[in-house]
């Protein structure tokens, strides 16, 4: 705010005496000095003039004077007294409490210049507070950003300059950081609504949301007020929260990012082999683990992984548990520190609650020794393929298996690959000459468990050329589809070239 006629009076080194004491809350636009006898073309109204009263000494009447002044809605008037007018003329005085003008005398040693200097130095300090208020905020917001504050800790420091209740929301996930309690469902909707529009400043319900200012940003500032209430210096504090806010969310996507890549490359230690052990340990160390610590994998497939991800962390965390998370493939991965005589199925039921009922979550073998993983990641990965076949529930744990893939999934890559090439390469081959489907006819009759009308329907084919086609197959890899041995081998190789 400017100087006041009430603080440029007061203004001690300037000793001016009030005659009159009009509106003495008049904030004050300038400070001009005038003897001409009708000033008024020369003012835009709430100016202090200075007059020295040359126009009383050529007969100008104080009146016609003060009324110029009034009709011009000047802010006080400053008489100051010399030998041509040694006192304030008490018709002036009469005028200026006729038009509750403010009069006051200006002392002899007191030049007019002095008080334009104030008024200009008071203007400029004016001026440069909310600067200076700005600098400090920004040494505020950074230094919180420097002590890991994190978004509370920038919130803290908006309080300070914007006591109003505020929060930052981001899509889908609803508050991340702030003051303000909970928001009902129509909130939330119109907060997301306007994060997605990228509206600046948009009316959601008794607040005002403002979309943070990055191009991947989905998050805003929420400040429960009405639009109406912010004063342009409001505006100007949320604006630089926002640029703050906006550093921090970045930084923190970066820090998920690489924490989520070196995750993930543990899964890729994991499936490596004896011969990354080293580093898989190492990994393991770096993130956490102890050593020896008792270890299990777990899978989880979802509609949307990266959400379930977020609600097993949360869990994990909730609960006091170490554990690392991390989407390979469109699957949720994960690597528990757990007791040596963990419940799992307890724990599986509890992780899948949090992931609802639409997921699948399947946990491996409790391991002492990182070399264990390996095998427990397809534990895992197979219980999680179980438990979507299950009806009783959405979960299973390594020690209700007994399939065919977990064995298969157990074998060196090597002699799995040695296998299904002598018995399978051959009807790939002749598909791929002859355009043929004797691969696809062959996984239909094994997987109809061997009858031909069930087969030939589903291949819409005639049953004889379903028996030609099994001829042919039984020709080109030597084997007997009427030996349960024979059929158990294809259907092992069929399953092995799955990926």
């Amino acid at each position: 705010m400017s100087l006041t006629v009430r603080e440029l009076v007061s203004r001690p080194e300037l000793r001016l005496d009030v005659v009159v004491a009009g509106d003495l809350d008049r904030i004050i636009r300038w400070v001009h000095a005038s003897d001409m006898p009708d000033p008024a073309p020369y003012l835009r109204g709430d100016e202090v003039v200075l007059t020295a009263g040359i126009w009383y000494w050529h007969g100008i009447a104080p009146g016609a004077f003060a009324a110029s002044l009034g009709h011009s809605k000047v802010a006080a008037l400053g008489f100051g007294t010399n030998p041509l007018v040694r006192a304030i003329p008490e018709e002036l005085v009469e005028a200026c409490q006729g038009w509750d003008l403010t009069l006051f005398r200006v002392p002899d040693d007191v030049s007019f210049i002095e008080i334009a200097e104030a008024f200009v130095e008071a203007e400029h300090r004016a001026r440069e507070r909310p600067l200076l208020e700005s600098l400090e905020r920004s040494s505020h917001f950074a230094y919180s950003l420097q002590m890991d504050g994190g978004l509370d800790g920038l919130l803290r420091v908006l309080a300070q300059a914007l006591p109003r209740p505020a929060a930052v929301v981001q899509r889908g996930r609803g508050i991340l950081a702030g003051t303000i309690g909970s928001l009902s469902s129509g909130l939330l909707r119109a907060v997301d609504e306007a994060i997605a529009e990228r509206r600046v400043a948009a009316a959601c319900d008794g607040h005002v949301a403002f979309a943070v200012p990055i191009a991947s940003s989905d998050a805003a500032l929420l400040i429960e007020c009405e639009p109406e209430e912010l004063s342009v210096p409001d505006r100007a504090v949320i604006d630089q929260a926002l640029a703050f806010i906006a550093i921090e969310l970045q930084r923190s996507r970066a820090v998920v990012e690489s924490e989520r890549r070196f995750v993930g490359e543990l899964f890729d230690l994991v499936v490596a082999g004896e011969g990354q052990l080293p580093a898989l340990t190492a990994r393991l160390g770096s993130l956490g683990f102890a050593p020896g610590a008792s270890l299990c994998a777990l899978c989880c497939e979802a509609a949307d992984p990266e959400d379930a991800m977020a609600v097993l962390a949360a869990r994990l965390r909730d609960g006091g548990r170490h554990g690392v998370l991390a989407v390979k493939a469109g699957q949720l991965l994960g690597v528990l520190a757990v007791a040596s005589d963990e419940d799992l199925p307890a724990l599986a039921h509890e992780l899948h609650e949090g992931v609802g009922a639409e997921a699948f979550l399947g946990m491996g073998a409790v391991t002492e020794s990182p070399a264990g993983l390996s095998r427990s990641v397809i534990e895992a990965t197979h219980a999680c393929r179980f438990a979507a076949r299950r009806r009783d529930a959405g979960y299973a744990t390594h020690d209700t298996l007994a399939s065919h893939a977990l064995l298969i999934g157990l074998q060196d890559d090597r002699l799995l690959d040695a296998f299904r090439d002598t018995l399978i390469r051959p009807l790939d081959e002749h598909d791929s000459r002859r355009h043929t489907d004797l691969v696809q006819t062959l996984e239909s009759f094994l997987g109809s468990g061997g009858r031909y009308q069930q087969t030939a329907e589903a291949l819409h084919l005639h049953v004889n050329t379903l028996r030609l086609r099994l001829a042919r197959i039984e020709q080109l890899t030597g084997r007997d589809l009427n030996s349960m041995d024979d059929r158990v081998d294809l259907w092992i190789a069929l399953r092995a070239r799955r990926p």
